[in-house]
């Protein structure tokens, strides 16, 4: 904290770390109009108390809930915007410009560009590749829990937003074997084209139906619907899609390391 004029001041840091969110968070909701700050000397954020307030209602709004009618959960502009930015931080700590990581995803630069800036979404397929080519599992881009947290109650739960109507929401904080969450997917929602199951996954459709074609099994179609579940190999080659008129809801639990 600092003082100018008497007034006191939190840095992003602070601010981050008072109610429980990402300093890249702060930074986002800044740039959304959520919070306000104003510049030092130096450039740097300072944000006074009642911008602490404002972020202290936001982190406690930060998990919408898919809507209970089944219609498709909106992808919120801010939603966008936090998974660009955890995307853009994911890929310089792996020390992978843009255009490295788009020549692994084969994707062009300009729609990698377009993510990270939260400009639109991608389909689960982009998603999954992003997230081999960083050398981890999808439920590592979500927003980041505890470490040390044990019980995640349903307002905790981290979301991703991808493209397409589809939502990634995490069940467990980070640091174990397995890596839970529920994938949303709206009416008409898909894959956006084959995956390649990088880990051994366990998939149940809580909500809805889902087809599945899983290149091992042929060329016809798994419809899985409500308490229905397949256990997918990690090599195998996927894709899915949601032909029904309401909200599919999936548990999907993947193995955190390659086999293990």
């Amino acid at each position: 904290m600092r003082y100018i004029a008497g007034q006191a001041y939190y840095t992003v840091s602070e601010v981050a770390e008072a109610v429980g969110v990402s300093a890249q968070t702060v930074r986002v909701w800044e740039r959304l109009g959520k919070v306000h700050a104003r510049r030092s000397r130096g450039g740097h954020r300072l944000f006074d108390e009642s911008s602490l307030q404002a972020a202290r209602q936001n982190a406690a709004q930060r998990q919408p809930k898919p809507q209970p009618t089944g219609t498709a959960d909106p992808l919120a502009e801010w939603e966008l915007t936090a998974t660009g930015a955890r995307l853009r931080a994911l890929r310089e700590a792996a020390g992978l410009t843009q255009k490295q990581l788009s020549e692994k995803i084969n994707v062009s630069r300009s729609l990698l560009s377009a993510v990270e800036r939260g400009e639109t979404g991608v389909s689960m397929t982009v998603f999954s590749k992003i997230a081999d080519a960083l050398d981890l599992p999808m439920s590592e881009l979500a927003p980041p829990t505890l470490v040390s947290q044990v019980v995640v109650t349903s307002d905790q739960r981290p979301r991703t937003a991808l493209g397409n109507g589809v939502v990634w929401e995490e069940l467990a904080s980070a640091g174990h074997t397995m890596a839970p969450a529920i994938m949303y997917a709206a009416a008409g929602a898909s894959s956006g084209g084959s995956i390649l199951n990088s880990r051994e996954t366990w998939f149940m459709v809580l909500n809805g139906t889902l087809h599945l074609a899983v290149a091992s099994v042929g060329e016809a179609e798994l419809v899985l619907t409500n308490g229905d579940s397949l256990m997918m190999k990690a090599g195998q080659m996927y894709s899915w899609r949601n032909a029904d008129d309401i909200q599919a809801s999936v548990l999907v639990v993947e193995r955190q390391h390659p086999g293990k």
